[in-house]
């Protein structure tokens, strides 16, 4: 069966914009449960159609591949594990850094989401709550989606830089609607502000490295699962201006161009 990735990027869309449209426009508070229920349905848009579209062309042989691949947590290694978990909170610490020495106002730790989930838990009970929270909603739906089903067939036809650009776009784009959900992130940057193409900017980056740490790893979709993770749990707990957030992209797309002159260098080795 061949790839469909446009396909499966147009049904992505419409699931979750069908949601988070209409909640946006007519939804009450974050804090209400049918904008909370608006919210986390459309989140689940890449995950439903990345199985789907793996059965559909892999089947179930295919299935048990990519299954290994999101629970296998020995094809990381120590060097997946250090840079899928540690090197969005060193590239942030260092952001700061940057920021404070030009005089910007640096990093805030915000542990307001943490007191939410420890005031009727025990500490540990209820941070293990906050964590559980933060990889469910995001990272594990997102990433069987698009790393777990679009990134290979997009770079069969697109090579590596230009796949991860591609799904990049795509990936910002999808969150387009959230600028307007009230409660979501995305919103509390703003549309047409420094924060808003910050946040763009960015998730291309992203993409070119996560691509390379999922190749680093045997095409782990963990890898992507924990990267995105420490994404939005550095992003929750350590609250920063448009200072940090330029100079972590910065270092993002310092990143992402030694891994595209990597892959492109590769390339040419091969001609």
């Amino acid at each position: 069966m061949p790839s469909k990735p446009w396909f499966f990027f147009a049904l992505t869309f419409l699931w979750s914009w069908l949601f988070w449209i209409p909640t946006a426009l007519w939804g009450p508070d974050a804090t209400h449960p049918i904008t909370q229920l608006g919210f986390g349905l459309g989140g689940l848009g890449p995950m439903i159609f990345g199985l789907l579209f793996t059965y559909w062309e892999d089947g179930l042989k295919g299935c048990r591949d990519y299954w290994r691949r999101v629970v296998d947590w020995k094809r990381l290694g120590l060097k997946g594990w250090f840079l899928s978990l540690l090197m969005v909170p060193i590239l942030t610490l260092l952001a700061g850094g940057a920021d404070g020495l030009l005089g910007g106002a640096g990093l805030k730790l915000d542990l307001t989401a943490l007191r939410f989930f420890t005031r009727s838990f025990s500490y540990l009970l209820g941070s293990l709550t906050f964590l559980f929270f933060i990889l469910l909603f995001g990272p594990i739906p997102e990433e069987l989606g698009w790393r777990g089903y679009a990134l290979d067939r997009l770079r069969t036809r697109y090579g590596s830089l230009g796949a991860s650009l591609i799904l990049g776009f795509l990936w910002g784009l999808w969150h387009l609607p959230l600028f307007f959900l009230k409660g979501a992130y995305q919103s509390t940057l703003g549309v047409g502000t420094p924060g808003f193409f910050l946040f763009f900017a960015g998730i291309l980056a992203v993409s070119v490295v996560m691509t390379s740490i999922y190749d680093l790893t045997g095409r782990s979709i963990l890898s992507a699962i924990l990267f995105h993770f420490s994404i939005n749990l550095v992003g929750t707990v350590a609250t920063h201006g448009n200072g940090v957030e330029l100079f972590r992209v910065l270092f993002c797309w310092a990143w992402a161009a030694w891994v595209g002159f990597g892959w492109n260098r590769n390339v040419n080795s091969k001609k």
